[in-house]
């Protein structure tokens, strides 16, 4: 809910900004560690953001040929990379 709140925040209020952790906790700490969190989430999602693990819902009141010309113009392009859910030691 609050991400929703974020995304549609005037990118100029710092309500817009990332809400979670500061400099120190995903930056400074963990490269003390040899631990990159920004290249590590990029090659999270390089390998998770795939069409196979998402589901939509849509909801809206124009027409349904109206609402799936949106949905396929938005989410069309979502790569199928064929992965399965991550489990265990895998999750990181």
């Amino acid at each position: 809910w609050m991400q929703l709140l974020r995304n549609d925040a005037n990118p100029k209020h710092p309500m817009s900004n990332f809400g979670t952790g500061n400099i120190e906790t995903l930056k400074e700490n963990p490269e003390k560690l040899g631990f990159h969190v920004r290249k590590r989430l990029l090659e999270f999602h390089q390998k998770y953001y795939s069409a196979n693990l998402m589901c939509l819902v849509v909801l809206g009141k124009k027409s349904l040929d109206e609402l799936s010309e949106l949905v396929r113009a938005k989410f069309g392009p979502v790569v199928n990379h064929d992965v399965q859910v991550p489990s265990g030691p895998e999750i990181g």
